[in-house]
């Protein structure tokens, strides 16, 4: 297994327990591949159970096919509250759904994903990570490959698809799946059939509008004296 040196950390959505396991050259959309549009993504949304205290705000971006996220956590040591952004594309891939998410390079060459200052972070290496995504009109779960399950495949050598390391300056290596984009689909079809694959699951439900406060009411008027002692 060749070793491409590079320093990177393929974050995608970094409150999903810290870095994705795995990442990809190739992308799960196809080159020229109409855009599958999320409507529904758009908006504000809170963890399902009220527990924590992150803000999602994922709204359309001006590059077509992708939307940004922006996530807000609670505050830090000594700082306010720290504010992720990422950008994804939604993609079909038969009846399943994905997020991939594109970290370029200093000259990327993929026509179909948002530029450099689009993204928070610039890569020597372009890399794509993936999350599986189950979209309902009020709820969004959202799930990144397990890095135990990765890791059990990989020793026991029935991925099916290439993969190579990439030095990573905190976490040592990261894997890089360099197979096309043709047999990444096929292995994210064939993970996914496995309920380990893809967990632990982020849960988000839409915010609540805020109801419009309600105006004042006047102080009642004064009685009228009546003239005289």
């Amino acid at each position: 297994m060749r070793t491409l040196r590079a320093v990177l950390c393929v974050s995608v959505l970094p409150v999903l327990a810290g870095c994705s396991p795995v990442g990809s050259i190739h992308s799960l959309y196809q080159p020229g591949e109409a855009p599958y549009l999320v409507p529904s993504l758009v908006g504000t949304w809170h963890r399902e159970g009220g527990k924590s205290q992150e803000k999602w705000v994922i709204k359309k971006s001006e590059v077509p096919g992708w939307y940004e996220i922006d996530v807000t956590g609670p505050p830090g040591d000594g700082v306010g509250p720290i504010t992720y952004n990422t950008m994804v594309r939604p993609v079909k891939v038969g009846d399943l759904i994905f997020f991939d998410a594109f970290m370029p390079s200093g000259a990327s060459k993929d026509q179909n994903a948002p530029p450099q200052e689009d993204t928070p972070f610039a890569y020597i290496v372009e890399l794509h990570s993936f999350q599986r995504v189950w979209i309902e009109p009020d709820r969004l779960r959202i799930a990144q490959l397990n890095p135990d399950w990765w890791q059990q495949q990989k020793q026991q050598k029935t991925l099916p698809v290439r993969v190579e390391e990439i030095t990573d300056a905190e976490e040592g290596y990261r894997d890089v799946i360099v197979s096309s984009t043709d047999d990444l689909r096929a292995f994210v079809t064939q993970a996914a059939a496995d309920p380990k694959a893809f967990s632990p699951e982020i849960v988000l439900v839409r915010a609540k509008p805020v109801p419009p406060a309600k105006p004042k009411a006047a102080p009642p008027a004064e009685p009228k004296r009546r003239g005289g002692r």
